[in-house]
């Protein structure tokens, strides 16, 4: 298939961009180019140039952009199995979108009891082992020129609670949203003490889930998409995979996390708060609710399941009290 071509049509103005971005940062001309996916603020490509399969993300929100490349070099050099970042820069000549290319991960995602999830915790654990100043979300971080950040929290107790401020501004769209953000904000205050204990945030990827470790045969081929990569409470990134799936225990204990006292406070609170996160977050961008389209599908019933982790998490809070 020549240049120009996708599956034997014309490339479309934004193909054309894509096609022209490839070549700026490789140096060679993409013989293919095919949008994938598609949300409010980004697109996704699936690009084949000289010989070499990449994907292109591209997305109005410039420094999302840059944290999501940022975090996967990152997390490559400390060892995690992230996808290697090709090249990055504005994607057409209007400076609309930004972009970034990279290798593209082959393979299928995880499944209960597959062998590389040790691997996956070995990983997880050096990407954990980043220390960096500061808490949030890397997308939201003030980059200077150097390529130095800041992050918008100083403590990892303040950023959960800006999540439920971000939860309750949905409440004048969502009916639910107001008393799962009361709830949450009410587990933040019974568990500040555990909370405050994390002192240092550690680079995380924000958004682990089945579908973002791809594994081929019985080997770990990538961990992908690393968008929502966040400096926190490693402990997050266990409780955002364990909502989507049921091997969180073995991805915890895969990962090594020590016993330490607040630990399964921490966890408990977390994974209750990630509810409210991935929906705030996934709205505020545009796109689809959790009880929509794919959601359905994996059981992820957006802000009405938020409500169902908060309940739980109270019942085993009296348990241990008792």
């Amino acid at each position: 298939m020549g240049h120009g071509m996708r599956t034997g049509r014309a490339l479309g103005d934004r193909e054309q961009t894509v096609a022209a971005f490839v070549a700026r940062a490789l140096g060679c001309e993409a013989t293919r180019v095919v949008r994938v996916d598609a949300f409010a603020t980004n697109a996704v490509y699936a690009v084949d140039a000289d010989g070499r399969r990449c994907v292109v993300k591209a997305s109005r929100l410039h420094e999302a952009v840059r944290a999501e490349a940022w975090a996967c070099v990152r997390g490559a050099d400390a060892g995690c199995a992230a996808p290697a970042i090709l090249g990055r820069g504005r994607l057409g000549t209007d400076d609309r979108m930004s972009a970034f290319i990279m290798r593209r991960v082959v393979g299928g995602p995880i499944v209960a009891g597959h062998p590389a999830f040790r691997e996956v915790g070995v990983g997880l654990r050096r990407v954990h082992a980043v220390r960096l100043p500061g808490f949030g979300w890397l997308a939201e971080a003030a980059w200077d020129e150097r390529g130095d950040f800041a992050l918008r929290h100083s403590s990892w107790l303040g950023f959960l609670q800006g999540i439920c401020g971000d939860a309750r501004r949905l409440a004048d769209r969502y009916v639910v949203a107001a008393p799962v953000a009361e709830a949450a904000a009410a587990a933040l205050d019974a568990h500040a003490d555990a909370l405050a204990a994390v002192e240092v945030g550690s680079l995380c990827h924000g958004d682990l889930k089945a579908a973002h470790i791809l594994v081929d045969a019985d080997r770990l081929a990538g961990v992908i998409d690393g968008g929502d990569a966040v400096v926190g409470d490693p402990l997050w990134d266990i409780a955002r995979f364990a909502h989507c799936a049921d091997e969180g225990g073995g991805l915890l204990a895969a990962r090594g996390v020590r016993s330490c006292a607040g630990a399964g406070r921490r966890a408990r609170v977390a994974r209750a708060v990630v509810r409210s996160a991935v929906e705030a977050r996934r709205r505020a961008r545009g796109a689809p609710s959790g009880a929509s389209r794919r959601g359905v599908a994996r059981g992820d019933d957006g802000l009405p399941g938020a409500a169902g982790w908060l309940s739980g998490v109270r019942s085993v809070d009296r348990a241990d009290r008792a």
